[in-house]
């Protein structure tokens, strides 16, 4: 039964890797034509009023291709994972994933394929919020990088299948377009290579377009915190000598000194414990806070 349920399982990630390339793919293709006729300039709303203006479609496109990547991901690591809420009647579905070689040699396995393909079934597979959810804790040193951008890029995503989107600017499209990329960077190095056959995988591979945008975004990206910075340190001599003090009484704020102005910031992030040993029995727990945003 361990053998179906990892052909399955290869099955399942081949699918949603291709899908998540082909949207890739298309996503990038309409972000590059918005790019070229989107404003230079940062700071007004992009105006909507000709072909390609819109990037509505793009981000669409991107968002999806993000989504099934990080399910590609997830279903490396168990094919379980990407599926949630499995109703009482199906309870034996749920042990055929999660125990296949316990089961009994005339287990009709055939059952799981066809119930988990079936267009009415009554299984659900987990959202975008919760892909991101389960990616971080599969690949925690991922997290600081990626898990701000995913949380942007969801939010837009589902606006931009279901409604209108709001009026963005283009380097708010742009950070869309980057985190796409990285993530399938993060497709490409983590697929397990060892036991699903995916050995020979390539995905998308860059164009010299992908690689001008990258650098561009990035050095594009320093150019404006420097700018903050300098717009920072301006407004800080303004100052009558006040101080504003602040307070974060969760575990996904922190508040520190501004070495700007000496006025506390919070930043925005997340906490875990982790363990501190120095030695082969001696060791102390303690907090650590891993900011993405302020």
């Amino acid at each position: 039964m361990q053998n179906h349920i990892l052909k399955l399982q290869n099955e399942y990630q081949r699918q949603l890797r291709e899908a998540s390339i082909d949207y890739l793919r298309a996503g990038l293709d309409l972000f590059h034509k918005y790019r070229r006729k989107a404003s230079i300039d940062y700071s007004p709303p992009v105006v909507l009023s000709s072909e390609y203006n819109n990037p509505q479609a793009a981000l669409g496109n991107l968002g999806i291709s993000v989504e099934l990547m990080l399910k590609a991901i997830i279903v490396g690591k168990h094919l379980l994972l990407l599926f949630k809420d499995f109703p009482a009647d199906l309870l034996k579905l749920r042990v055929s994933l999660i125990s296949p070689d316990d089961l009994p040699t005339d287990f009709e396995w055939r059952f799981v394929d066809i119930e988990l393909r079936s267009v009415d079934s009554k299984i659900k597979t987990i959202n975008f919020g919760e892909c991101i959810s389960i990616f971080c804790i599969l690949f925690p040193n991922s997290r600081q990088l990626l898990e701000s951008h995913l949380n942007f890029l969801s939010l837009f995503r589902n606006a931009s299948v279901h409604s209108v989107l709001p009026n963005l600017n283009r380097s708010e499209v742009e950070r869309a377009a980057y985190v796409a990329i990285h993530v399938h960077e993060v497709l490409t190095n983590t697929l397990d290579t060892s036991g699903l056959g995916f050995l020979s995988y390539t995905g998308y591979v860059l164009s010299d377009e992908d690689k001008e945008f990258i650098a561009t975004f990035q050095g594009e990206r320093l150019n404006r915190v420097k700018g903050k910075i300098d717009e920072a340190k301006k407004a800080a001599m303004k100052l009558a000598g006040q101080r504003v003090t602040r307070v974060a009484d969760d575990w996904e704020h922190y508040v520190i000194r501004c070495c700007i102005c000496d006025n506390d910031i919070v930043l925005e992030g997340y906490t875990e414990a982790r363990e501190i040993w120095y030695g082969e029995d001696d060791y102390e727990m303690e907090l650590g806070f891993f900011p993405s945003s302020y």
